[in-house]
């Protein structure tokens, strides 16, 4: 519910939709695939990335969750979104919005497996 206010309090900010795409797959994960969590969260997720496009930690996320489910081509462009806003954060020496070394292991990752679809 308190996802819900984030998102009525500013449609155009995006930390809403993240926390409620949290949620919703935290919830999926616990009580098994739910197809209609996973829906939820991909789309909550679009939602943030579209509010704040130039957020790498939101496109590492939906990179993650689409990886996740087997959406390899879509997780991989998402990935190579990332990956390019995270070179440019360091070119502009944005320290605080950069990837962790974790994220862009997973984003190597999740990019070879979009070769190979």
């Amino acid at each position: 519910d308190g996802c819900n206010h984030l998102i009525d309090a500013d449609r155009r900010s995006g930390t809403g939709y993240y926390f409620r795409s949290r949620v919703a797959d935290s919830v999926r994960n616990v009580i098994g695939n739910g197809s209609d969590l996973f829906r939820q969260a991909h789309l909550d997720l679009q939602q943030a990335v579209e509010c704040d496009p130039s957020n790498s930690d939101l496109w590492f996320e939906l990179s993650d969750l689409q990886y996740r489910e087997g959406l390899f081509a879509e997780a991989s462009t998402a990935a190579d979104r990332a990956t390019e806003i995270d070179a440019v954060n360091r070119i502009w020496g944005h320290v605080d919005q950069y990837l962790a070394e974790e994220k862009i292991q997973r984003l190597e990752l999740i990019q070879r497996s979009g070769d190979n679809d």
